[in-house]
């Protein structure tokens, strides 16, 4: 894109004004917008279920506000985002939409004070570098909340336990949540020693999870990777109560003498990929049913069986150390190595010199 398209087309923004007596926003949930809007900057569409031209390459929504003595929410909806867009308030950044495909509901805090009594903007536009490509997404459906995020989170809460239907014992699984619209809702707990948690997602190391969301209806689905079978209930959450419900799953793909296997796993922690920590990683391998994982960090040597244990979840794989070899030429995954190896030269000049590093690095037998 040359630079005189993108002066011009940065000028296509979709604004929506609304203005309301300022006694209408007291105490309610304040609803500025109540539409989803396909937005992209000027170039090719993604997918032919996007129409050809977008509403505009930005959204706008200018609004009547008091200005906040405490922190509030603002809620909105998104689908299809997988580049950085901004979300600004009063031309302050508030935050981004997640990096993410899915049908989902965030939720943003703003702090005390960021209101202003009168006029108000919320911006949402994709943040252009050399790197941007078009981004098809679509956003809206945007409410101002008069309450914390914390609080807005916690309205009600769900406890779920998830039966292998063999042993009669709560298992490792993955749970998925959405509203009665089919969009993933954030959620109220964070992560934590057997909890690892997304917007509609909660893997879980023990089949036990108490987690905190809007009030509302949802549905509920449990599952444990490609080998298990997936339950699913309804639920209504009130607020101020606490919902319980069950979920059953079972193995129903035959397996013996087989065994799941990753062989490239990452942790932000130590490769800066994605967003899932080292803990979560110990959780959400118990819960896909990885049986045989190997830590590919970039040009590390990683051993999971220490936080394993800490995380009681060694009964459910068995780690090994591996190391994404990572040079100028290519990337090459390795395994299995020895603990306390060093680590192969990564600033070699030629894929022979790489081959000879990691071979002489002891105990790999396997090269990708």
């Amino acid at each position: 894109m040359n630079q005189r398209n993108f002066n011009r087309t940065i000028l296509l923004t979709l604004i929506i004004s609304l203005s309301l007596p300022l006694s209408v926003f007291a105490d309610s949930p304040q609803i500025l917008d109540g539409k989803l809007h396909h937005l992209r900057i000027e170039g090719p569409r993604e997918w032919d279920d996007f129409p050809e031209v977008p509403e505009a390459n930005s959204l706008v929504i200018q609004f009547d506000a008091a200005q906040n003595s405490e922190p509030v929410t603002i809620q909105l909806r998104q689908q299809d985002v997988k580049q950085n867009w901004s979300v600004l308030l009063n031309d302050v950044k508030l935050g981004r939409l997640s990096t993410d495909a899915n049908d989902m509901v965030l939720f943003f805090e703003v702090p005390a004070k960021r209101l202003r009594d009168g006029k108000n903007e919320l911006k949402i536009e994709q943040v252009i570098s050399k790197r941007t490509s078009p981004d098809d997404i679509r956003v809206g459906q945007i409410i101002l909340h008069q309450q914390s995020r914390e609080k807005v989170l916690a309205e009600s809460s769900l406890e779920i336990d998830v039966i292998d239907t063999q042993s009669g014992q709560s298992t490792p699984c993955r749970i998925t949540i959405v509203r009665a619209d089919g969009a993933m809702p954030a959620i109220g707990t964070a992560s934590n020693t057997h909890l690892a948690i997304r917007p509609g997602t909660v893997y879980t190391s023990t089949g036990k999870a108490n987690i905190n969301l809007p009030a509302g209806e949802y549905k509920i689905y449990a599952g444990r990777g490609f080998e298990y079978s997936v339950d699913q209930v309804s639920v209504k959450l009130h607020k101020g109560k606490t919902a319980h419900t069950k979920l059953k799953i079972s193995r129903e793909v035959p397996t013996q003498g087989y065994v799941a296997c990753d062989t490239h796993v990452h942790t932000f922690t130590y490769s800066r990929h994605g967003d899932c920590s080292i803990e979560e990683r110990m959780v959400t391998l118990a819960g896909e049913g990885i049986e045989f994982p190997i830590a590919t960090d970039h040009n590390k040597h990683i051993d999971y069986i220490p936080l394993a244990k800490q995380a009681n979840v060694l009964q459910y794989f068995t780690p090994v150390i591996g190391n994404e070899v990572t040079t100028k030429l290519g990337h090459f995954n390795v395994f299995p190595i020895k603990k306390d190896a060093a680590i192969p030269n990564f600033k070699t000049k030629s894929w022979a010199e790489t081959i000879q590093e990691i071979k002489n690095t002891p105990n790999v037998r396997v090269i990708i």
